[in-house]
């Protein structure tokens, strides 16, 4: 005998569920499936957007700190080609190098270019001739000589850089560039001139200064009319020659050009002083050339400098400008020291 189990129906609820299966019963429901709320998203979305907002400074932060090695290394390269030069020719180049028959004159960086990898580019210029009508061949064609770029002059911190641009200038002194009647440059470590200044003539150190960052495509204020023949060699004697109008130079723009507004850096005594020059080198004017070409960088806070015995330091724009002063000239007697700081 067959005992048959009667087990208790289920009764459906969903009205579809129970014509198909029967008014009384149908087959038990699965788990239900879990699925999140519009308010759950939201806090997930919210708490997403803080964790990126609060990675992503420090991930900027990471990659300016490895731009700013980066610009260090490349400014510990200038000095390091700087001594080599000097090894070979007994003379640290000159500032701006006179070219025959031509006001332009050649910048102490491409002077240098042999020793920073940079033969193919070197041997391709002329000594003799102006650079403006000169250019350089490469595997995309032929590129003026002014506007080829050389990486290892740019700081990789700068943006948006024009083909020419530059970001390291020679040290130029206080801001004497040129004195074309007693034929010399200023007190800085490299000079203008058919001849550079040998290693004995740093009287104050290997500490000073031979490098630093400056910002490529500044504008400068130009006086012609300031021909005053001061030669400001002492903090505070530079405090005559501010004023004069906006003028068409930028700065910074030609790292073949010698003269100091595009290659150079000097540091005068003003605070805050501008951008300023009353003529450059290789002009027919007898009056002294003045400029003041003030370091400066895309870093935050401060600029790298290179001091002549290739050590790399990162100052700070609050730094005394009497320091700054006096690790600029190469024998102004100031005794003053990188360990100091």
């Amino acid at each position: 005998m067959t005992q048959t189990l009667n087990t208790p129906a289920i009764r459906c609820k969903s009205r579809s569920r129970a014509r198909r299966y029967g008014a009384r019963s149908c087959p038990p429901r699965g788990p239900r499936r879990a699925a999140y709320t519009m308010f759950e998203l939201l806090i997930s979305s919210l708490v997403i957007v803080i964790l990126v907002g609060l990675l992503l400074p420090a991930v900027q932060q990471a990659r300016e700190a490895s731009r700013r090695i980066n610009c260090s290394q490349q400014l510990a390269q200038l000095a390091i080609a700087a001594h080599c030069f000097e090894s070979a020719n007994e003379r640290l180049p000159s500032a701006w190098l006179p070219i025959p028959s031509s006001t332009q004159g050649w910048s102490a960086q491409m002077q240098l270019l042999p020793w920073l990898d940079q033969s193919t580019v070197y041997d391709q210029l002329l000594m003799g001739q102006a650079w403006s009508g000169q250019s350089i061949s490469t595997n995309r064609g032929v590129i003026a000589a002014s506007d080829f770029p050389v990486n290892v002059f740019r700081c990789p911190s700068v943006r948006r850089l024009n083909p020419g641009d530059i970001s390291y200038g020679v040290n130029r002194g206080t801001w004497v560039m040129w004195d074309p009647v007693a034929q010399e440059g200023g007190d800085g470590v490299f000079v203008a001139g058919p001849r550079g200044i040998r290693m004995n003539e740093i009287l104050d150190g290997l500490q000073t200064f031979a490098f630093a960052e400056v910002l490529p495509g500044t504008s400068f204020h130009q006086n012609p009319r300031k021909t005053k023949p001061m030669k400001p060699l002492r903090f505070g004697e530079d405090q005559e020659i501010l004023g004069g109008t906006s003028s068409s130079v930028i700065g910074h723009t030609q790292w073949i050009n010698g003269v100091g507004i595009h290659t150079g850096f000097t540091v005068p005594s003003i605070a805050n002083p501008g951008h300023w020059f009353n003529f450059e080198e290789g002009t027919k004017d007898p009056s002294i050339a003045y400029a003041i070409i003030p370091p400066g960088s895309m870093h935050v806070g401060g600029f790298n400098v290179a001091a002549v015995d290739g050590s790399v330091l990162y100052l700070s724009y609050s730094i005394d400008p009497r320091l700054l002063h006096g690790l600029t000239t190469r024998s102004g007697g100031e005794i003053d020291s990188v360990v100091d700081w």
